[in-house]
């Protein structure tokens, strides 16, 4: 009999039934499944089983569903796979089940190496400036509202610049996330006030001295009304450009040329993320930080990506929740280190946000604390 191959999450559940399967390398097992967990995407690990008399080994698994009440579980043991068949109800299922499978022969191998979560928290460094973050390889760059500094990856402060508004047309009092690009700071810019932006520049600054080098213009029938981060296109030499506040503005991403600075188009993304506060590309994919999860609840910030679809649009997919905070706070931009590969994210704590804006302290802060978490990226 064929049975269709579904992807189904299973819930959280204790399972005691005593199955029996057939395999030709080992003969009869008898296992006890002790345990499921429920898997999402933004989980740290995927859902995995633990087996008894297999070695005490852990087995993570894939859940494929058939018609009826019944739900296919495929482990793999090494390169050994067993299939079992499950009784799904309203409550954990008692009776037994047992089910003779003819598998292709494959070595047993003798451990399983578990899979690395996607993301791995490394190290943590405080910073001043509460903005944004590039990295070149070789040095991490951290923008404030008004200022811009210069790190070794040790965390050890190299240069800083705290009057980066020197030789602008517009006046500005906001910088958001910053990226690098052959050895030139972008910076997006504008002046903000409570939620609300306007003057936006694409600023071009010198990486080593961090001082100001030259502007693009501002395409102000795009529709854009805020600025939260830019992202260089190093592949298509193009420069992307994100907003922070809501409605038409908050939909889409902006495009720029790299080369000109001409305004070339906007994406539309499918399922907008609240308060977007960074943007980067990488291997063709626009990854957004969103800090979409509310302090006072505890709640989570998290990744986002963006695969665009044609047409000027472009899939919005959850990428990572942030569980590996010290505490909740706001997020802020992004950045991969293009020599280790490791995920960079700016946090902020401490302070309570207001319409994008600081107002006070949380209990037990006496100042706000700006944080670069890095991750390996295990994929």
């Amino acid at each position: 009999m064929s049975l269709p191959i579904l992807r189904r999450s299973v819930t959280d559940a204790f399972f005691k039934n005593d199955l029996n399967v057939q395999h030709p390398n080992c003969g009869s097992l008898n296992t006890n499944i002790l345990l499921v967990e429920q898997y999402y995407l933004h989980k740290r690990t995927p859902s995995f089983v633990m087996m008894k008399n297999i070695r005490q080994q852990t087995c993570y698994f894939q859940s494929l569903s058939i018609p009826g009440n019944y739900s296919i579980l495929l482990l793999e043991y090494g390169g050994m796979y067993m299939i079992f068949l499950l009784t799904i109800g309203l409550a954990c299922s008692t009776t037994k089940q047992s089910i003779t499978i003819q598998l292709p022969e494959q070595p047993i191998q003798e451990s399983t190496v578990a899979p690395l979560p996607k993301y791995s928290l490394q190290r943590v460094i405080t910073v001043d400036g509460r903005q944004g973050i590039a990295c070149d390889g070789e040095f991490y760059y951290v923008s404030g509202s008004t200022s811009l500094y210069k790190y070794s990856k040790e965390g050890e402060l190299v240069a800083k610049e705290e009057n980066p508004f020197k030789g602008y047309d517009l006046a500005a009092n906001h910088i958001g996330d910053i990226d690098i690009f052959e050895n030139e700071l972008y910076l997006s810019i504008e002046w903000f006030v409570d939620g609300q932006g306007k003057d936006i520049q694409i600023a071009v600054h010198d990486a080593n001295t961090l001082q100001f080098k030259r502007s693009f213009p501002f395409e102000e029938d795009s529709g854009q009304v805020e600025v939260s981060g830019i992202a260089v296109d190093r592949d298509n030499r193009q420069i992307w450009m994100s907003s922070w506040v809501g409605r038409d503005s908050g939909k889409h991403l902006y495009q720029y040329s790299l080369d000109d600075g001409k305004y070339l188009s906007k994406l539309e993304l499918s399922e907008p993320p609240q308060w977007v506060q960074g943007v980067y590309v990488h291997e063709g994919l626009l990854y957004l930080t969103a800090d979409d999860g509310d302090a006072e609840q505890n709640e989570y910030d998290h990744l986002y990506t963006v695969s665009p679809t044609g047409d000027n649009k472009g899939r919005v997919q959850l990428d990572w929740t942030f569980e590996e905070v010290r505490r909740v706070g706001e997020i802020e931009g992004l950045a991969i280190d293009p020599k280790t590969g490791e995920l960079l994210v700016h946090f902020n704590r401490g302070k309570r946000i207001v319409q994008g804006m600081p107002k006070g302290l949380y209990p037990g802060y006496t100042e706000e604390i700006h944080e670069v978490y890095v991750f390996s990226r295990n994929q």
